[in-house]
């Protein structure tokens, strides 16, 4: 995952007694926060052992003013993203790291991301209707959120060419989502 340019986060958009939840409520913004916590905790260690690196680089003796300057600048980034790791802060995280003018260990929760709301069939003509892909929006943009019912596109992916049009001309579908 750390050499990807881009993470979906695939949510579950729809109500189903038959499948089950443990969390209890269906609540897609709670998922990926979970997700980006779990991404931040790996992105912990990765500054602590990147931190001690730098200590000990920066003991060295013989470094030339640029050299201390872009590890000072980097310290300082760590312990900035630290804090924002502790608060929770993934917003800030991302914004620190492109503002700053020196590179440190790729984060994960500074990656760029699309969320891939798993809508139910009912929603695929109108999934603006669901309350779940909205939230998701208002919290998101909808430049981040892509409606997907993912069963259908199950289905589409294992039909040859001719049943695939024909699935997707009796569902009203003009394009796969895919």
């Amino acid at each position: 995952i750390r050499e990807v340019d881009l993470i979906l986060h695939v949510v579950r958009c729809f109500d189903d007694v038959n499948i089950i939840r443990e969390q209890g409520a269906i609540d897609p913004i709670q998922d990926y926060e979970i997700i980006i916590n779990e991404l931040m905790l790996k992105d912990l260690e990765s500054i602590q052992k990147r931190q001690e690196k730098l200590n000990s680089q920066l003991k060295k003796q013989g470094l030339s003013p640029l050299e201390k300057k872009e590890l000072t600048t980097e310290a300082e980034l760590l312990t900035k993203l630290l804090g924002y790791i502790d608060a929770f802060d993934v917003n800030n995280i991302r914004k620190a790291v492109v503002e700053c003018p020196v590179q440190t260990v790729p984060l994960l929760s500074a990656k760029n991301f699309m969320i891939i709301a798993n809508i139910s069939e009912e929603d695929i003509h109108n999934p603006q209707n669901n309350k779940y892909v909205q939230a998701l929006e208002n919290r998101f943009g909808k430049d981040r959120v892509v409606p997907v019912c993912v069963r259908t596109e199950l289905e589409l992916s294992q039909l040859q060419d001719a049943e695939r049009q024909d699935f997707m001309d009796m569902l009203n579908i003009k394009e796969s989502a895919l």
